[in-house]
């Protein structure tokens, strides 16, 4: 009996206490999540500093870019403004890009009301708590308060508004849940919902490289990059096939290698070479991504970068089984490298799209009067496939032996045999060969005859060889026995 009283005693401890909890709006320790109800755009609030202030703890919130001097900044306040203010237990105090105060009141008392907003003109926007009740989110249960915002003309007649129709609900364990864009609120009102945190990571957190490069064997991706003069000249179609063959981590999956299996049909224009060049190949292709902390795609805890009208954000896809995309529009592409400022991987006039999962997905590029594009029109991961594969007109596969392109015998050849190689015409090839593993294992020249390899120091297996010349490149498979 006395067991069971001690019991009751402590849940009624528990329940108060968490009752006595208040409503944390801004956590320094963490990066909250939303999406856009409108576009399914994803921004965060993150607080870079926090630090006492007379009139109450100071949140300074996280920054998007700006460039200075030559350098990547983020100095620029993103959606949420430029900082936050805590006065008491409960009244928080945020900034539109005016430096408006846009006041929310976290005390749970139901009926409060109080002025959210104040313009200049007396007319004012008044949120009330209406209501407290428990609810899960993002998979735990949380005590969720409902407030509605109503406004009024400066004569106190309540009048109809877009902001009439935000639902703000604030929890006691995940602070903000359903808010809006303060940053130019009242002249745009937009609303966003809660999908995820940082620190531990719930729900649907940031985009990284990691996850961006995020490959697995027998992976399939189909690419198209056409190249366009001022004058809608095509300068260069170029078709890509790339099979993802091995992949291996390093440095305690800090960073992975790539063996891509590259099979390319090009046509090249007039313009960049003597005559129209026809380019077929297939070639191994060795590709590196470092994972560090501080090699991170976009800032920890990103939102969109709108300095000077850049926007980088990054959405869902109800066509690619919800994988996040990484939009970048006509921004730079910025990197930090562990030093004071981010970097410009790729410069204005470009809008690039990066997939979860499938590495690049969209670039248009515009650049002195080019205009190139680069699409993922196909890929396969898992079971998942989507798009329309392209035919290649030639692939390694497809070339036969003994091909007046590249005559190759004997093949297969035995070991310490010489294995002799002729090209079309007596022409001038570089020839090179390869492991699958894309190791060069011999390269050498073939100035109009035929020429012969030692294969005293080649394992048995498969390998490939290489013709190239000026005009194309030539590969064929070969079998050491």
């Amino acid at each position: 009996m006395k067991s069971k009283l001690l019991i009751f005693l402590g849940l009624v401890l528990c329940s108060q206490l968490i009752t006595a909890q208040s409503y944390e709006l801004i956590n320094p320790e963490r990066a909250s999540f939303f999406v856009d109800h409108y576009n399914q755009e994803v921004v965060a609030i993150k607080a870079d500093t926090a630090y006492q202030t007379p009139d109450g703890l100071m949140s300074e919130l996280h920054k998007g870019f700006k460039n200075v001097s030559n350098c990547i900044l983020p100095i620029e306040p993103t959606w949420f403004g430029s900082r936050c203010l805590k006065k008491g237990n409960s009244l928080y105090t945020f900034y539109n890009y005016l430096d408006d105060p846009i006041i929310i009141d976290t005390k749970d008392s139901i009926g409060n009301s109080w002025h959210l907003y104040d313009k200049p003109n007396g007319a004012y926007f008044l949120a009330t708590l209406d209501s407290i009740e428990p609810e899960i989110i993002l998979g735990a249960i949380d005590t969720i308060m409902y407030i509605s915002i109503q406004y009024y003309y400066d004569t106190g007649l309540p009048v109809f508004n877009l902001a009439n129709n935000i639902s703000l609900k604030i929890g006691k364990s995940n602070g903000f849940i359903n808010t809006f864009f303060m940053k130019y609120f009242p002249n745009t009102i937009k609303q966003c919902e809660l999908i995820g945190m940082s620190n531990p990571d719930i729900g649907s957190v940031y985009l990284t490289k990691r996850e961006i490069y995020d490959f697995n064997v027998g992976d399939i991706f189909h690419y198209t990059y056409v190249n366009t003069s001022a004058y809608n000249e095509l300068l260069e179609n170029t078709l890509t096939i790339r099979e993802i063959i091995d992949k291996q981590f390093f440095n305690n999956g800090d960073s992975v290698v790539y063996l891509f299996k590259d099979s390319l049909h090009s046509y090249i224009s007039p313009h960049y070479t003597n005559g129209d060049t026809i380019v077929s190949k297939t070639e191994l292709v060795t590709k590196s991504y470092s994972f560090k902390e501080n090699q991170k795609m976009l800032p920890n805890g990103a939102s969109n970068i709108d300095g000077f009208g850049w926007q980088c954000f990054w959405r869902f896809s109800d066509y690619h089984e919800q994988r996040r995309v990484l939009i970048m529009n006509d921004t730079p592409f910025a990197q930090y490298d562990g030093d004071s400022c981010w970097h410009m991987l790729c410069g204005p006039d470009v809008t690039a799209y990066y997939l979860e999962g499938c590495g690049l997905y969209k670039r248009d590029h515009n650049h002195e009067g080019l205009t190139i594009f680069t699409d993922l029109v196909y890929y396969k991961k898992g079971t998942f496939i989507w798009g329309t594969p392209i035919s290649m007109p030639l692939a390694i596969d497809e070339i036969k032996q003994g091909t007046t392109e590249l005559n190759i015998y004997p093949n297969p050849v035995k070991r310490q045999q010489k294995l002799n190689i002729r090209t079309k015409h007596g022409e001038s090839y570089q020839i090179s060969i390869y492991s699958l593993q894309g190791q060069l294992i011999y390269a050498g020249v073939n100035e109009g005859s035929e020429i012969a390899i030692n294969t005293a120091e080649l394992s048995r297996g498969v390998y490939i060889v290489e013709a190239l010349s000026v005009k194309q490149s030539i590969r064929q498979k070969i079998i050491v026995e």
